[in-house]
């Protein structure tokens, strides 16, 4: 009786290894696609979600933090825009960057949304779309440094970790 238990416990053990072994290989799958292997690697594994996630699952992780991260992106953008002291071409720039975060943040609701509905095929559009929103703010500032250049980063990574995880269903 002992012995079976053990055996059942053992292979519970093996069977929830197994699983959590998977879902590291389709993080690991993912981010071999994705052009900035540590940053996928490194946002994917931040979430626990991710370590026994399927693809669907991932997927809905993956889109769910990019979102955060856009809406983060856009509300601090809007703290820059409430200070007086920033400048008239700054502001500007800003108010060009708002748009293009107000842009990212609608792509990845539209992303989730399908997600929700079980619509994949839609996913690496929205993230591309979200990576050029990325790249239009950035061109707002002409190759100058802003205050903005490390959302743009972030709103980038997550662009292409997003277009890495719409691979996975194509």
């Amino acid at each position: 009786m002992v012995s079976c238990f053990r055996s059942v416990i053992l292979s519970v053990f093996v069977l929830a290894l197994s699983s959590a072994a998977v879902a590291e290989d389709l993080v690991e799958k993912v981010c071999q696609r994705d052009p900035d292997y540590q940053f996928c690697l490194t946002t994917l594994r931040s979430n626990r979600g991710t370590a026994d996630a399927d693809r669907y699952t991932l997927a809905a992780l993956a889109f769910q933090m990019a979102f955060a991260d856009a809406k983060g992106g856009l509300d601090y953008i809007d703290s820059l825009l409430k200070n007086s002291s920033v400048t008239p071409i700054v502001r500007g720039r800003l108010q060009q960057c708002r748009g293009d975060y107000d842009n990212a943040t609608l792509k990845y609701i539209q992303a989730g949304n399908d997600i929700n509905s079980e619509t994949y095929d839609t996913l690496g559009g929205y993230a591309t779309d979200a990576g050029k929103d990325a790249d239009d703010c950035k061109s707002a500032f002409e190759g100058k440094a802003s205050p903005v250049d490390d959302n743009n980063r972030n709103l980038k990574g997550y662009s292409q970790i997003g277009i890495a995880v719409a691979s996975l269903f194509t």
